[in-house]
């Protein structure tokens, strides 16, 4: 837990009971963000306003390195890279979006046009997620990239006016995100693109509930029923469960167009003392989401496409053979009367002299 006080409280929670473990200290601010390594186990990362962002073991509760961005750029959200393991992104509240290298210390900065009041950031496999908070209360989703030209706006998208901000709830495999605020009824879905529009609106989820907080289950989707988001939102009185799944009609198989492959984060990659000493051995395990037994609709459709194609092959010979035969036939007939016939009477007679025709 961050605290006001400029401290970072551990506890460790067991049989339903919450004991407090450790408090670090090394911030002389509030804090505003605490980011757990998703592939290094025990590497937090904490930022505060006054832009001083520091990296904890929290297995031998100790601060490990530390990073200073100004006391003019209060750190409003930040996250991990999920690729690479070293990099944080981190939004700051003069409108300036930094890509951190937390082994070498280098900066890549870009601007997102605005001053950001408030914010929440999260990465998937190819684009970086920044939901945020303007002046007058306007509320934009943007999509940023490190991979492709380097650090960059690809593309925003207005989200309204509000004082909610909204929370990007991200499936880094589909390369979806639900935005979700507190004291609204709307589930609004996006789907981030490499190629324009990067960020493309899908159908928005109505509800007469206003939700207090959402939670996410990105492995509790049941994925032959093509679900592509389940999360439980927290109403005044109940707990709803909201799914949604694209329309498929063959649904008895495994729709590999859409669920390709997935990160696997089940495991800790490398431990805070491996990645510390600067080894190079983080890579993110991927794994196939077809459920055992499943058949995948890929390998479906090329049975079909090469049965059908079998089929019109066949057609195609079959008319052509006829064809010929016709031919045949037609052409033995044809010589048969003309054999049978003869000559014709014209072809017996002759013709006039030359010298009939002059003058």
């Amino acid at each position: 837990i961050g605290a006001d006080c400029s401290r970072v409280k551990l506890w460790e929670v067991s049989n339903d009971q919450a004991t407090l473990v450790a408090t670090l200290s090394g911030h002389h601010s509030k804090i505003t963000q605490l980011s757990y390594h998703p592939g290094v186990s025990g590497l937090l990362a904490t930022c505060d306003t006054q832009g001083t962002i520091l990296l904890w073991d929290t297995t031998k509760h100790s601060q490990i390195k530390s990073f200073e961005l100004g006391e003019e750029d209060s750190c409003a959200a930040m996250c991990w890279d999920l690729l690479d393991g070293i990099t944080l992104y981190i939004a700051q509240k003069s409108g300036k979006v930094t890509a951190l290298n937390c082994r070498t210390g280098s900066r890549t900065v870009t601007n997102i046009g605005e001053e950001i009041r408030n914010a929440r950031i999260g990465s998937t496999r190819d684009v970086v997620v920044l939901s945020w908070h303007a002046a007058k209360n306007a509320r934009h989703l943007s999509a940023l990239t490190l991979r492709e030209g380097g650090f960059r706006v690809l593309g925003s998208h207005s989200l309204g006016i509000g004082t909610s901000l909204h929370t990007p709830l991200i499936d880094i495999d589909l390369n979806l995100v639900c935005c979700v605020a507190r004291g609204e009824a709307s589930v609004l879905p996006f789907e981030l693109r490499r190629e324009a529009p990067h960020i493309m609106p899908l159908a928005v989820h109505n509800d007469t509930d206003t939700q207090y907080a959402c939670a996410q289950l990105p492995r509790g989707r049941d994925l032959m029923a093509v679900e592509v988001l389940k999360l439980y939102k927290l109403c005044k009185d109940s707990v709803q469960l909201l799914t949604m799944s694209v329309p498929r009609l063959r649904k008895e198989y495994f729709q590999d167009d859409i669920f390709k492959s997935a990160l696997d984060f089940s495991s800790a990659i490398m431990s805070v003392d491996e990645w510390s000493s600067g080894s190079n051995t983080y890579s993110v395990k991927v794994i196939d989401p077809c459920p055992e037994g499943a058949t995948k609709m890929s390998a479906v459709e090329v049975v079909k496409k090469n049965s059908q194609h079998s089929k019109i092959q066949q057609e195609h010979l079959k008319y052509k053979s006829n064809e010929a035969q016709r031919d045949e036939l037609f052409n033995s007939f044809a010589e048969q009367v003309q054999r049978d016939a003869g000559p014709l009477e014209q072809d017996m007679m002759e013709g006039c002299e030359d010298d009939e025709w002059s003058d």
